[in-house]
């Protein structure tokens, strides 16, 4: 189902030093954040599953690796790398993602908050439903 971690011959990995140990906290923290985020629906997941990538990349090829060869981060990974996604995960998302800006909009007494999360929610819906669709 997933494909190899592509090539990373041209990348250079830090192998020692305060920036590679950072980065590395940076990537298990971006990871954590991001499996946080596959259940809270307000939390962005692909964001912080892309950044533990980039900081993977430059510090361990082997969790680079391993984060490109995971059952389900691997094809969340090269789906969004081929800018598509399952019918099914965008209908799931966007519904889910609605009901939590409903209830976030039922929560906030200030407008203006109100006009920024409904903004946000259509920024988020229409890239979503720009992504190529899967079965």
């Amino acid at each position: 189902m997933t494909e190899p971690a592509p090539d990373t011959t041209r990348t250079r990995t830090i192998t020692g030093g305060f920036t590679r140990i950072a980065l590395l906290v940076a990537g298990f923290v971006s990871l954590g954040l991001g499996l946080v985020g596959i259940i809270v629906p307000l939390l962005p997941t692909t964001p912080f599953i892309l950044l533990a990538c980039a900081c993977f990349l430059r510090s361990s090829r082997r969790m680079y690796t391993w984060v490109h060869a995971n059952r389900v981060l691997g094809a969340y990974i090269l789906n969004y790398e081929h800018h598509q996604m399952r019918r099914r995960d965008k209908i799931i998302t966007i519904t889910l993602l609605w009901i939590s800006i409903a209830i976030c909009l039922w929560l906030m007494p200030v407008l203006w908050p109100r006009i920024l999360v409904i903004a946000i929610a259509c920024g988020v819906t229409w890239h979503l439903t720009r992504l190529h669709s899967i079965d």
